[in-house]
Parts: structure tokens; sequence; C-alpha cells
């Protein structure tokens, strides 16, 4: 009996999403040749339940409309769906998840389609990379702004200061109230937003040094429909670790660049898969993150 939505791939092909009209998340399968594939966006998330739930019930199901058939998806996926399929459709962008993407009942097809992957999110025009939902809104708004204003002091004084970005956090004062935190201001308002959007699961997933460190030269991490790029990361991940001794900031946001963050900054910027670390150093960088599957 033939599957409604999936048909048998070639070695050589991929699948990818289309976002149709209609009310809800509908959606068709295109088989495309992977070497000769449109251009399309490539999604980075954490399958499961949503990072914020709110008040959900823990039993709900979620499901969309593929190939004219209903189809079941996870709650954080639904989560992402819903937040970026308007963009989406309205631009008529292609788009590939794995979950979706990849016929998850048929192992062989996983199993091939999983060699692909890393020459899948290499090749694609943008990757998003989703989060999940804000726990509050004008807090994830004051994060992203407040990781703009990290960049741009970065920017504006690497202009002065001959490319030294310490000598340039090195004259930052710990009284500058737009930089450092004080309780009840917005200033402190975004360190808790950037706070709530790093302590995310998804910055420990294994998966992430290859979906979101790779070549692409823009990645967006989405937070709801809010998003910031690689570029801000690596601003915030350098001026937090050079205030992490600083008695000003407070303990939990001198923890903030620790971890997983400051190692994926890293590979992003120093290009450090690219430059052939030894099998035992990548294992050694990675063994701080965590897979939902063991194989992985």
């Amino acid at each position: 009996m033939s599957n409604p939505i999936y048909q048998p791939l070639s070695p050589d092909e991929i699948r990818l999403l289309r976002f149709l009209p209609g009310n809800g998340i509908i959606a068709k399968l295109e088989t495309w040749n992977l070497h000769r594939a449109h251009e399309y966006i490539a999604l980075s998330y954490t399958w499961g339940l949503a990072p914020y739930r709110g008040d959900r019930p823990s039993d709900v199901t979620y499901a969309i409309t593929l190939n004219e058939h209903s189809f079941s998806v996870q709650e954080n996926l639904h989560d992402a769906l819903m937040c970026l399929t308007p963009e989406l459709r309205q631009h008529d962008r292609l788009l590939w998840i794995d979950a979706i993407c990849i016929n998850q009942n048929d192992i062989p097809e996983r199993n091939a389609q999983i060699l692909l992957m890393r020459y899948i999110y290499e090749h694609a025009t943008l990757i998003y990379g989703w989060i999940g939902l804000p726990s509050d809104l004008e807090q994830n708004e004051l994060a992203i702004q407040l990781m703009r204003k990290f960049n741009k002091v970065l920017h504006e004084g690497l202009v002065t200061i001959n490319d030294d970005m310490n000598a340039v956090a090195s004259q930052i004062s710990p009284d500058n109230k737009e930089i450092f935190p004080e309780v009840g201001t917005d200033c402190y308002r975004g360190w808790l937003g950037i706070q709530d959007m790093f302590k995310r699961s998804y910055w420990r997933r294994t998966w992430i040094y290859q979906e979101a460190t790779g070549p692409p030269a823009y990645t967006r991490f989405y937070c709801g429909s809010s998003y910031f790029n690689m570029t801000l990361v690596s601003a915030f991940v350098f001026m937090a670790h050079h205030f992490s001794e600083f008695t000003q900031l407070e303990f939990p946001f001198r923890n903030l660049a620790r971890g997983p963050l400051f190692a994926i900054s890293a590979f992003r910027t120093e290009g450090v898969i690219a430059h052939g670390d030894s099998l035992l150093e990548l294992i050694d960088s990675l063994r701080g993150t965590q897979a939902s599957q063991p194989r992985d």
C-alpha cells in the first residue's frame, strides 16, 4: 500500500515544505535534487515539548495539514510553525524540517537522510534556530535590544581602538547603567530576558554544532516572532564573559556566557570544526551537550 504523504526518495533527493494559503498550517512536500534544490531555509529546533508551555495541558496534541492529510507534529515544532508560517507563506519560502521532510517511520530512508544533514544545513540559504516562545514578551524585546547595544559598543569601540576587543570592554565602567543591570530598569529586564533565552535546552543540543554554526552567513534565532543573529550572540558572549568577574553583575548573570553558549560562539566565530580538531578534542568539547537519542 502506497504512503499518501511520502513517496520514495533517490539517494540524492530531499523533500522541502511549501506552505499554502488557508487557515492554519497547510503545506505540501516537494521532492528536489539535493544539488539543484531551489533556495530553502533549514529549521534547527528541539524535539518534544515546548521550553515555555504557559498553562497548556501536557496531553494536548497538535497536527498540521500536509499533502491534504492530517499530520501529527510535536508541541515545540507546532509553536515554531505557528510563528514562522505566515512569513514563509507570504514570501513563498521553502523549508526543510527533519521531522517532516524525512519519513521517520522508514528506517532506511531516515538513516540515509541523516548522512545528508550536514550538506543540507551548509547549503541552506538561511537557518532558522527556534528557541521557543518567550515567557515574557517585553523582556524578550528588551533582551534583543540589549544584545544590539553590546554589539554597537564593540563595533564603535573597535573603530577607535585598533581592533582590540578586550581594550574596548575594559573601558566600560561598572557604573554604566545601560550595560550593567540595576533592579527595576529596562536594562535589568533585558538581562532577565537574555537569561530566559540562553538557559533553554536548545543551546545544549549536540546537533546545534552542525545546524547553527556552519557556513551560512546568516542564522536567525527566533524567540517567538522576534529574532537575533549569531553576531549578537557572539557580542553578548564576549561582553558577558569579560564582565563575569565583576561583582556588580548579579551571580546568575555572570554565568550566562559560560558552558555551551561560549562553545557555540567559538565554533561559529573561530571555525573550530573547520580547523580540523582531532576526534578526541571534538568529543571533549561536546560532552556537555544533550541529544534525545542515545545514538546521537
